[in-house]
């Protein structure tokens, strides 16, 4: 099914303001950069399903800089609309994308 039957811009909206959604999603991306072990200087990350932005969030609070890759355009929209720190990016990861090896340190 295409992302807007799952992630319109009511849905995308919905999850993006609901504090108990941005509270888990903040504590499992804590968890997920404790387990990259990254080192504490700045790091390039890319966010698969980066979606509203809440873990690019806490990427930029690390002190880390992020792409971020969504295949709904209303999440993104809403990560605009969050003033999302990283660079945000329409794409299918099923479909691949043009990075090339070794350019992200997580």
């Amino acid at each position: 099914a295409p992302p807007e039957v799952f992630y319109n811009q009511d849905e995308a909206e919905k999850y993006a303001g609901n504090s108990r959604m941005i509270e888990i999603q903040s504590a499992m991306s804590e968890r997920a950069i404790e387990l990259m072990c990254l080192p504490e200087t700045p790091c390039l990350v890319l966010d698969v399903g980066c979606g509203s932005g809440i873990s690019g969030g806490v990427l930029s609070e690390f002190g880390h800089t992020w792409i971020g890759l969504d295949i709904s355009p209303f999440m993104l929209q809403v990560a605009k609309s969050r003033e999302a720190e990283g660079d945000i990016m329409l794409s299918d990861i099923g479909q691949g994308f043009g990075f090339r090896a070794g350019t992200f340190d997580g």
